[in-house]
């Protein structure tokens, strides 16, 4: 009987430090590497997702389909959207290279960034 009592105090400590344990550990982000080509769309726009970006971040406790993935620090930015009228004039062909900051954040609300290159580019049939 003394046993039993002291496997299940044992279970409940443990149980109860499970239950109010905190995740404060950021994500780790990794991001696509290299300059990552988009075009001008058809309709005008060269439309970058968030998620695309991504190259498997991880989290110790959240689940990838549970990472919230957005630009500028700002969960509600999750896609930039380009027209022709961003492209900067480069040596007769319409460019414009960035870097953006690529933010993660996972369930407990822990953040972290990585930064990515953008190169948007003019469709000829657009621009």
């Amino acid at each position: 009987m003394e046993n039993l009592l002291k496997t299940l105090l044992i279970i409940i400590f443990f149980s109860s430090n499970s239950l109010f344990s905190q995740d404060t550990k950021a994500p780790s982000v990794k991001v696509k590497s290299g300059i990552l080509e988009y075009k001008i769309e058809m309709n005008g726009y060269a439309v970058i997702s968030a998620i695309s970006l991504d190259d498997g971040s991880i989290d110790d406790t959240s689940p990838q389909d549970k990472l919230k993935f957005y630009f500028g620090g700002d969960t509600s930015v999750k896609e930039l959207r380009f027209t022709c009228n961003d492209l900067n004039f480069n040596e007769c062909k319409q460019e414009l290279i960035i870097e953006e900051r690529l933010w993660v954040q996972d369930e407990a609300g822990n953040v972290d960034y990585n930064n990515a290159v953008l190169k948007v580019v003019e469709n000829p049939n657009i621009c």
